[in-house]
C-alpha cells in the first residue's frame, strides 16, 4: 500500500503538481489521463487505486480510468447525478470514508 506522503512525493519529484500538490487538471473534463499518470507515478495500477472526486467529471474519469473505487463526494446535493456519473459510492464528508490494508 503507497503511503499518500509517499505518492505525494513521487509527483512532486515527477513535476506534474502545482505549490500545492495538485495535479492540473482541466475541471470540466472527464479525461482520466491526469489520475492515470498520477498512480503511474505512484508505482500502482488504476485497478489498484481509487479515486476520490467532488465533481461529475471527475468521477466520470475516475469511471473511464478503470480505478478500483471511485468515490464520489457530495458536496452540493448532487448523490444521483455522481452516482450516475460512475461513482461506485457517495459520501457527505471525507470522514465517512476508511482505508484498511489489505492484500
Amino acid at each position: 500500500m503507497v503511503k499518500v506522503t509517499k505518492g505525494q512525493a513521487v509527483l512532486q519529484r515527477g513535476s506534474v503538481t502545482d505549490r500545492e500538490g495538485r495535479i492540473p487538471v482541466n475541471p470540466l473534463s472527464d479525461d482520466p489521463a491526469p489520475f492515470l499518470l498520477a498512480a503511474q507515478l505512484a508505482g500502482v495500477t488504476a485497478d489498484r487505486a481509487l479515486v476520490i472526486e467532488d465533481a461529475e467529471s471527475g468521477v466520470s474519469a475516475g469511471a473511464a480510468g478503470g480505478f478500483a473505487l471511485v468515490i464520489g463526494v457530495d458536496r452540493v446535493d448532487a448523490r444521483e447525478a455522481l452516482l450516475a456519473a460512475g461513482a461506485d459510492v457517495v459520501v457527505d464528508d471525507l470522514d465517512e470514508v476508511s482505508v484498511g490494508g489489505g492484500s
